[in-house]
């Protein structure tokens, strides 16, 4: 394999664990900031339909927690265990999104030099 091409493939392979461990981190940090809505504004937290990990039962509801995120809604109420979780979700969910695009870019790249490569040789 040409080192090129292997370090593309590295490069993929890790923005793959990555994500993957981007994923599990977000899922865990989603589950405690929910816990903590639920006592700390529980009025909110029936009002998003009940939120969790799990039970995500439409698009629309899923679309409803993230734009409390991603708003900063959470900021409201003044708690700071609750800020400080919805402040990680909000840092992480843009992390993720640089993930996933340099992810896709190397991809990219991987397969326009291996198209490169064959049309050389």
């Amino acid at each position: 394999m040409d080192p090129v091409m292997r370090l593309l493939a590295t490069f993929f392979f890790l923005f793959l664990i990555g994500g993957g461990v981007t994923v599990l981190y977000w899922n865990w940090l989603l589950s405690q900031f929910f816990q903590k809505l639920k006592t700390e504004m529980p009025e909110t937290f029936q009002a998003m339909g009940r939120p969790g990990i799990v039970t995500v039962e439409s698009p629309t509801q899923m679309w409803a927690q993230l734009r409390f995120i991603l708003k900063r809604e959470y900021q409201a109420d003044g708690s700071f265990t609750l800020t400080q979780l919805g402040d990680r979700l909000y840092r992480l969910f843009w992390i993720f999104l640089m993930v996933i695009g340099l992810m896709i870019f190397s991809f990219l790249l991987l397969v326009l030099y291996s198209f490169l490569l064959e049309m050389q040789g």
